[in-house]
């Protein structure tokens, strides 16, 4: 009786601990869930709650446990690592790496101490800092009567390349600091970003490797490239007739409209130009740069007025005045600027105007901080009713979104721009191929090397000389 009794106690025992066992697994399931899914894949858009969202339940977690006294960017292993804190901090040196802080109100930046410069080489001060400014934030640096650099208080500590470096940055003070992803031009942390940076930390030109005019994507690659472009109007397809911002809306839209011999006919087209494309790539892209290095970029060069004048550009059908525009830019110096013109609905030029903007790091910036410029000229002109058009399909979608998706600095314009066309009675961004956009894009290379031009009532091909 007394075996049997503590056979039945052990028998006891073992099932309380089989529950144990399950509640663990259970619970080590659930916490993996929560790691995963508010994790890793608010890297892929949001660059994780560490940073992101320091306040919500992980993070205060982890924090608590880990570093409770510092930020995640100083956080270290520590004594007795979970296995999800391992794996965490394994990819902690790449993620802290690839940061940077966007600069609001700069009222939770250290200036010494974060990442906040957006240009290469380093994102740092390179300036020592002095025992008494330990500690001190960015928000010290910025003027509040002006919401703009201070820069007596910049000369004063700063060495010139710094303060050269500093008093680029766009800064918005009626924002919050947030961190963003340095080499994703929407600021946001992908896959395919941390990969590319795990291969080698090298830099990845994301142009396009037949045309070199844009960034490229597959819309960009299949379609909107204008050796593409060329590709499919030798097939003879009805390509303007299909709608779509994005390839998967563009393709579902073309099984839609077009026959089944023609669908046929584009998915051979697609085939092709993709591996043109490859081709192009892998062995034909140093040559390009070789061949392009010592020549003007395509980007900046006029077209010929003769070869493509005003009424022999294919405009988009509407019914109201239409206002192209469109950014110059330089890598290299970050000279950017922009030009636009304003045509009536029926494609006859009204005016026209060209100006350098503030240096810029990437073309998106360029390319909003053009768009704003573009809406206060015309609220100047008192223009209240306007159908806006662009050849940056990223700057169109990051418009058109109606959350601000952007965490670059090139967001914080186009949440500006969204703001001034609620000011309009009427107005809209669509987007265009570069080769309907000539005027604007020769008025923005023209203003490299020219003076501000704001010009009323001149025949647009006089703009060109």
């Amino acid at each position: 009786m007394v075996i049997g009794g503590i056979l039945v106690r052990i028998g006891e025992f073992i099932g309380k601990l089989g529950i144990a066992c399950a509640c663990l697994k259970s619970l080590e399931a659930w916490v993996s869930k929560i790691y995963e899914h508010s994790i890793w894949p608010c890297w892929e858009n949001r660059l994780g709650r560490f940073l992101i969202k320091p306040n919500s339940l992980v993070a205060k977690i982890y924090k608590a446990r880990y570093f409770p006294k510092s930020s995640f960017i100083d956080a270290t292993l520590g004594n007795c690592p979970s296995f999800c804190w391992r794996s965490i901090m394994a990819s902690h040196d790449m993620v802290c790496n690839g940061v940077r802080r966007r600069i609001g109100d700069g009222k939770s930046t250290l200036i010494w101490g974060h990442p906040w410069l957006p240009d290469d080489p380093t994102p740092m001060i390179h300036c020592p800092m002095p025992p008494t400014l330990n500690g001190s934030l960015v928000s010290g640096l910025i003027n509040e009567d002006t919401g703009s650099w201070d820069h007596s208080i910049l000369w004063d500590i700063f060495l010139p390349s710094d303060v050269n470096r500093i008093t680029k940055i766009p800064i918005s003070p009626v924002y919050e600091d947030s961190w963003f992803w340095h080499g994703d031009p929407r600021g946001c942390y992908t896959v395919k970003g941390g990969y590319r940076y795990l291969l080698g930390e090298v830099e990845v030109n994301p142009s396009c490797p037949k045309c070199g005019l844009a960034n490229e994507d597959v819309m960009h690659a299949l379609v909107l490239c204008d050796y593409s472009h060329l590709v499919w109007h030798e097939a003879s397809l009805p390509l303007s007739s299909i709608p779509g911002d994005n390839f998967c809306l563009w393709f579902s839209n073309a099984l839609t409209i077009l026959t089944e011999e023609n669908v046929g006919l584009a998915v051979a087209v697609l085939y092709n130009i993709c591996r043109a494309r490859n081709t192009a790539a892998s062995s034909a892209l140093h040559a390009w740069k070789e061949v392009h290095c010592h020549a003007t970029p395509a980007a900046h060069t006029l077209p010929n007025t003769q070869q493509a004048p005003i009424d022999a550009v294919a405009l988009p059908s509407t019914n109201r005045r239409r206002c192209f525009f469109d950014a110059g830019h330089h890598a290299g110096s970050m000279r950017s600027t922009f030009g636009a013109v304003l045509l009536s609905h029926d494609g006859e030029f009204i005016m026209a105007c060209a100006s350098l903007l503030p240096d810029c790091f990437t073309t998106l910036i360029a390319e909003a901080a053009a768009c704003r410029e573009v809406l206060a000229w015309l609220r100047r002109k008192d223009v209240g009713d306007v159908h806006l058009f662009t050849d940056c399909l990223q700057l169109r979608q990051g418009l058109a979104a109606k959350d601000s998706s952007n965490r670059s600095y090139a967001g914080l314009i186009i949440d500006a721009c969204k703001e001034a066309m609620s000011t309009f009675s009427y107005c809209r961004v669509d987007w265009v191929a570069r080769s309907a956009n000539t005027i604007a894009h020769s008025l923005a290379t023209l203003a490299f090397s020219s003076t501000d031009f704001d010009v009323l009532g001149l025949c647009p091909a006089r703009l060109y000389f």
